[in-house]
């Protein structure tokens, strides 16, 4: 049995960005789960998010966070939320 792959994409107000990111995945092997962890972000990344349901396996977290952090929160977030055996961490 083959191990389960996440894609775990961390990202700040950077929508525009990880809408290309996620426009070019749809043309890759898609891992599993494709998990995006928003660390409090106001500039409509969830919205880029969900245009990508039916498209790619993805899940969306948002971590309302309104002081600054590092992206290691959000990526623990993510590790915390995923059953994949295999976790391949990304910035946007």
């Amino acid at each position: 049995m083959l191990d389960k792959t996440c894609l775990l994409i961390t990202t700040f107000n950077r929508g525009e960005l990880l809408g290309h990111s996620l426009e070019r995945l749809t043309h890759l092997t898609i891992p599993d789960e494709v998990l995006v962890v928003d660390d409090g972000s106001s500039d409509g990344t969830d919205a880029v998010v969900k245009s990508f349901e039916g498209r790619l396996p993805i899940k969306y977290i948002y971590n309302y966070n309104p002081d600054w952090s590092i992206c290691s929160m959000a990526r623990n977030i993510g590790i915390k939320n995923t059953d994949c055996e295999i976790i391949i961490t990304s910035l946007s």
